[in-house]
């Protein structure tokens, strides 16, 4: 990950309180579990972050299960103590130079883990470091964020908050970064959409109890201010193009759940 966004993650990590679509539903977790079920022996596991319903959920039994993060915040507020596999181990580390052998994983699995990069050109260079350590055949599974064929402008999104309509700013939060990202495949600057919010709502504070928001919610935009660090949203097409010279797409789950299609879930599998 670039240098830039660490002053983000380690903001984030003593504030970590979110809700689906923004952290997996119980729908997603099962994809994630049906992605493990595999002939043979529980497979060797690769956890891009430290997302907890991945972490504590049904794995397959002698399961071994190695999560990567980079920032110590993170590991240290987000990951859970309970209800892991029994080989579970967390390991600081940059996912572009992860600390394990060549072809010693079987699966790799992640939350949101592309948007997180920042660009594309990086999106290409997460999948090349994750195809090292997976064996051939090995499965990539990722529940992404992502730019859909159509989305709202920045005018209907903050018409529909403030009518009522909308009361997930989570979801809203997504929504305004990817009207803001367009056709580009750089992500947007995470002080651009605080900036955004506070030209339209100058007072957020002053308006949780009228509309009904969850106060971590607004807390989640109020903590970009200043934050230099970038999220991209790439479309499933341009997710399915950066992997290709490593990773075959063989499933596309888009969920039922509303604004689903801005969260769909992918499986690739390593080319011999």
């Amino acid at each position: 990950m670039k240098q830039g966004s660490h002053a983000n993650w380690e903001s984030a990590a003593g504030k970590w309180q979110h809700r689906p679509p923004i952290t997996p539903d119980p729908d997603d977790i099962a994809w994630f579990e049906r992605t493990t079920r595999v002939p043979g022996a529980g497979p060797r596991a690769l956890l891009l972050g430290v997302t907890a319903g991945i972490a504590t959920m049904g794995w397959p039994a002698g399961s071994e299960l190695l999560a990567i993060d980079w920032s110590a915040g993170m590991i240290d507020k987000a990951w859970p103590r309970a209800g892991l596999p029994p080989a579970a181990t967390v390991v600081q580390a940059d996912w572009m130079a992860m600390p394990l052998p060549a072809r010693s994983r079987d699966i790799a699995l992640g939350d949101g883990c592309y948007t997180a990069l920042g660009s594309l050109d990086q999106v290409v260079a997460l999948n090349r470091a994750v195809s090292r350590v997976l064996e051939p055949g090995g499965v990539l599974a990722l529940r992404c964020f992502a730019r859909g064929t159509t989305r709202a402008s920045v005018d209907e999104i903050f018409a529909a908050v403030l009518a009522g309509r909308e009361k997930n700013l989570g979801l809203v939060r997504w929504q305004l970064m990817m009207a803001l990202q367009g056709d580009d495949t750089e992500g947007v600057v995470l002080d651009d959409l605080w900036r955004l919010w506070h030209e339209r709502i100058p007072d957020p504070a002053a308006l949780i109890e009228q509309h009904g928001w969850y106060p971590h919610e607004v807390a989640n935009i109020e903590r970009y201010a200043g934050q230099q660090a970038r999220y991209v949203y790439p479309t499933v097409a341009e997710m399915e193009a950066a992997a290709a010279p490593d990773f075959a797409l063989v499933e596309c789950d888009v969920p039922t759940y509303r604004g689903g299609e801005h969260f769909p879930r992918l499986r690739f599998v390593k080319r011999a």
